[in-house]
């Protein structure tokens, strides 16, 4: 579920790991990807018939310093949540050519999927591991048909989304993600995004590792891009139950 808070300073940096438990997927997402997965049954994500229900409403291509970043804007018009959702990426650079997609084979799957995307609901997903041979410029994306049944309900939430100002790494969004259901949450992605105006400016991603019923965790998100002057809202995505 969603956060926002409004501000009008600050530069954004890459994610890294709260000291309360949030840990960054831009520093952790190999190590993580290969764990997750043995290398020989690693497939990269492939979407060959686009999702019916499901409408791309454009993509953001962010860069800075740290790093570059895809935002993807979807919308569901569908009566029914869906979970699971294969997303594939085409980056090019200015002169149209294919700098990076997110086919191979590996990446955490927050990566290549969307968690959840709500039913008759916009959606925004973050891939903030472009790693391009040249600089992006512009991406395309297809949407796939869920791959898994999507919860009945969803149990996380966030509250409390304020700027902080970290002594080395500048201003991140922090808060606090709440599980209101009766199962631990394990790894819960939370996807900033600030716009200014109609214009996504800067984005981020983190995970927490574990939330326990009736529990809260805090996090900590930077972003590729700056906010400076932006409309930041967070997303928290129930994780794995147990």
């Amino acid at each position: 579920m969603t956060g926002v808070l409004p501000f009008a300073a600050g530069l954004g940096v890459l994610l890294l790991l709260f000291a309360a438990g949030c840990e960054s997927t831009q520093d952790k997402s190999a190590k993580l990807s290969k764990q997750a997965v043995p290398l020989a049954a690693q497939k990269g994500v492939t979407v060959s018939q686009a999702n019916p229900d499901v409408r791309v409403l454009g993509t953001t291509v962010i860069t800075d310093a740290n790093g570059s970043a895809v935002v993807v804007r979807m919308r569901n018009s569908s009566r029914r949540a869906q979970a699971n959702v294969p997303i594939a990426v085409d980056v090019t650079d200015a002169a149209g050519k294919t700098v990076f997609t997110n086919a191979t084979p590996g990446l955490e799957r927050t990566l290549t999927h969307a968690t959840l995307i709500p039913a008759r609901s916009d959606a925004v997903w973050v891939n903030d591991q472009v790693f391009a041979t040249q600089k992006p410029r512009r991406a395309s994306a297809k949407v796939g048909a869920p791959q898994g049944a999507a919860p009945a309900t969803d149990p996380v939430r966030v509250s409390g989304v304020q700027l902080t100002d970290d002594a080395v790494n500048g201003l991140a969004a922090t808060g606090v993600v709440t599980n209101s259901g009766a199962t631990v949450q394990q790894r819960v992605l939370l996807t900033a995004v600030a716009r200014r105006g109609a214009q996504i400016v800067a984005a981020g991603r983190g995970v927490v590792p574990k939330v326990r019923p009736g529990k809260r965790a805090r996090f900590q998100i930077f972003f590729i891009g700056s906010p400076k002057g932006a409309d930041v809202s967070v997303v928290a995505e129930p994780g794995a139950s147990s």
